[in-house]
């Protein structure tokens, strides 16, 4: 088993219709918790890479996923951001395709002005790396994640709004932070170490995305 704690001081409520879930990372957690949650509804371009910090996102999405893609062919799956592409089709000429579509995909989604996104993003690395448990790094994901948000709310089309976890010290305290209203500041708290963490982290969805069904292991 393990403990949790949701932090919502905006009292934030997640309209279960007619919105787009967007894993943006950490690590793949984030799109196995989406998919197991029953809100996964195609791919995306950050389902399956590894580590997509906020700010590695936004320089992806200012330079509109140029070069995004590696040279595969030459058994290289870590682009010019950092972000190594996982899971890669075996038959890179089809991972390729697929890579392509997905970037496509999510340029339509954005550019849609009408439709409400939540994007996902989970630390897993909190549950069994030490380092991932410090302030310091913690607090700076924070604030990348806020200044993501407001290049979203500048430079893209769709109604955007952010869901989310990030697994931080239950002890700290939170940064005053008042930037954005539509900034949900949904934090999720992991206290046990335990080596579950989709099934933890689907559990913590599926409790926000309250229509949608879950496994029954959840």
């Amino acid at each position: 088993m393990f403990s949790h704690t949701i932090n919502n001081p905006n009292n934030f409520l997640i309209q279960n219709h007619d919105f787009y879930a967007i894993p943006f990372g950490h690590r793949c957690s984030s799109a196995l918790a989406c998919k197991y949650a029953g809100i996964r509804k195609f791919s995306l371009p950050f389902d399956w890479t590894i580590p997509t910090f906020p700010s590695k996102i936004q320089q992806v999405l200012t330079n509109d996923f140029d070069d995004f893609i590696p040279d595969v062919h030459h058994n290289i799956f870590v682009n010019r951001y950092g972000i190594q592409l996982k899971h890669f089709n075996s038959n890179l000429d089809t991972g390729i395709e697929e890579y392509q579509r997905r970037i496509n995909r999510f340029g339509d989604i954005i550019g849609q002005s009408d439709q409400k996104l939540y994007f996902i993003y989970i630390n897993e690395d909190y549950l069994y790396d030490s380092d991932y448990r410090e302030d310091c790094l913690n607090d700076a994901i924070f604030n990348e994640m806020l200044e993501l948000e407001i290049f979203l709310q500048k430079n893209m089309s769709a109604l955007i709004t952010i869901f989310c976890i990030l697994t931080l010290n239950p002890m700290r305290s939170l940064p005053n932070q008042t930037l954005l209203v539509s900034y949900c500041r949904a934090l999720t708290y992991i206290t046990s170490m335990i080596r579950l963490p989709t099934k933890i982290y689907v559990t913590i969805v599926g409790k926000y995305y309250r229509n949608c069904s879950t496994p029954d292991w959840c």
